[in-house]
């Protein structure tokens, strides 16, 4: 199919757009880019730069390390008084994206004998998890300390406005063995 150059720019344009003002392209080198932590845990997500903070768990470094500052966010599941940490994304509005599939990506290291579970969700704006929907999900450790992997979701039901979560699960309430990490997370764009 040919695109008149006029509308590719515009399209390219409102994507462009669309993607600075959500706040989604982030890799936490300067902040936490509107991501914050949920209300509905005792646990947190926190921004680091270097090694984690425990051996044996979490990443060596971000995922594309060698700049000066090196963040990623990470979490440890929850405090020992809970089990999960969620961290919202900022509000995706229905109106802004409406006529597109939007391909959400992120980079996650799950490295840890105590490894438990790395959940995205597709929730309501001011729902809560369980009225959400999963839309990722992977359990145990999948990566080594120096390894990312790739999480890649296309979302197409875009009817109503929505944020997208992540919850870290621990799979113990006291051990410290379980750190999961997320880095570069983006969201584009695919006209229908």
């Amino acid at each position: 199919m040919a695109c008149i150059s006029l509308t590719c720019g515009l399209m390219l344009g409102l994507s462009l757009f669309v993607r600075a003002s959500l706040g989604f392209d982030c890799t936490f080198e300067h902040g936490m880019c509107g991501w914050k932590q949920s209300w509905d845990d005792a646990g947190y997500w926190m921004r680091r730069s270097g090694r984690s903070p425990s051996y044996y768990t979490g990443p060596l470094s971000d995922r594309t390390p060698g700049s000066s500052t090196n963040y990623y966010c990470y979490s440890n599941g929850g405090s020992h008084s809970s089990s999960n940490a969620v961290l919202l994304s900022p509000i995706v509005k229905a109106t802004d994206v409406r006529q597109f599939i939007w391909r959400f990506s992120f980079w996650y290291n799950m490295y840890g004998s105590d490894i438990g579970r790395l959940n995205v969700y597709k929730t309501p704006v001011n729902g809560r998890l369980s009225e959400g929907r999963v839309i990722f999900s992977r359990h145990g450790q999948q990566t080594s300390s120096s390894e990312w992997l790739e999480g890649e979701i296309y979302i197409t039901d875009v009817a109503s406005s929505f944020r997208i979560a992540f919850e870290a699960i621990r799979q113990y309430l006291y051990d410290d063995l379980g750190h999961i990490a997320i880095d570069d997370v983006t969201i584009s764009d695919l006209p229908t």
